[in-house]
């Protein structure tokens, strides 16, 4: 993967870390530009996935770079949360933690068809 498709990769994480963020806050929960604000951070968010499907635009790379995208959703909407509330890792976490990345491959891969 080139520098642009890192960049946008990472801007994602950030824009999907600020989606999770708006979810767990009260104050932004609670505020009437809730819904404006989450509206325009997927909308953001889901152009950047266009722009690097579009700048890679090969199979195998759209491939590669849709298992990078889910893993950061995942990433976002399960870990970030988990941590910021101070849970403590154990074993099980973290072969839970290893199952979900590992299941993202799996189903990925069934979907692949050479």
């Amino acid at each position: 993967m080139n520098l642009k498709i890192l960049s946008i990769l990472g801007a994602i994480f950030v824009t999907y870390s600020c989606y999770t963020y708006l979810g767990y806050s009260e104050t932004l929960r609670n505020s009437k530009y809730f819904f404006a604000i989450g509206l325009s951070i997927s909308l953001l968010s889901n152009l950047m996935w266009l722009l690097g499907v579009r700048l890679l635009n090969q199979s195998q790379g759209i491939f590669w770079y849709g298992i990078a995208f889910d893993f950061i959703v995942t990433t976002c909407s399960l870990y970030i949360p988990i941590v910021l509330s101070k849970v403590k890792f154990n074993s099980l976490t973290w072969l839970g933690v290893g199952l979900v990345i590992s299941g993202l491959f799996v189903i990925k891969n069934f979907g692949v068809q050479e």
